[in-house]
């Protein structure tokens, strides 16, 4: 089976984190798992036309709101692309930063794997800033935030996250 083009693993990409993670509740066709190798792990696979998507993810067992994780995408049993990500959101702004990653998944263009530049909504302003210029699909690394009262406001959380497609 032969590698597909990091074209096609790019759509495949915004059809699985439409379909986990960003989804809409109740519109989701991926299926959350247990990972037994992975106590406390959360977990989100999705499966179609060759391609095999796993975003994996550990939120602090404290109750904190640190976390970290991977996504991974497969075809033909073989890793083709990844991300990792790391830092800490207070849950009070996931339902921000998800429709964020929503819209962004929607439109259809890779932004080092996060939401568009800069949103502003309710209060809340979110910015992706990549790191050297990094931000397409087949290489990326970035620096996103989520702050309370604009640009130069408290921020509430970030999150690193870096990736590149094996072709």
């Amino acid at each position: 089976m032969p590698t597909p083009s990091a074209r096609e693993a790019e759509a495949f990409f915004f059809e699985a984190s439409l379909n986990t993670y960003a989804g809409v509740e109740g519109e989701r066709r991926g299926i959350r798992i247990v990972i037994p190798e992975f106590p406390n792990a959360k977990a989100w696979l999705y499966e179609a036309g060759g391609f095999r998507y796993v975003d994996k993810y550990f939120v602090s067992s404290s109750g904190g709101q640190e976390s970290f994780g991977e996504t991974v995408i497969w075809h033909g049993g073989n890793p083709i692309w990844f991300m990792q990500y790391r830092g800490y959101y207070p849950e009070s702004v996931s339902p921000f930063l998800k429709s964020v990653l929503r819209a962004q998944y929607l439109a259809g263009f890779f932004w080092a794997g996060r939401g568009e530049p800069v949103v502003e909504k309710n209060g809340l302003y979110y910015r992706n800033e990549p790191v050297q210029n990094r931000f397409g699909f087949e290489r990326f690394e970035t620096e996103e935030k989520i702050l309370q009262g604009g640009a130069q406001g408290e921020v509430l959380g970030r999150h690193y996250c870096a990736g590149f497609f094996l072709p």
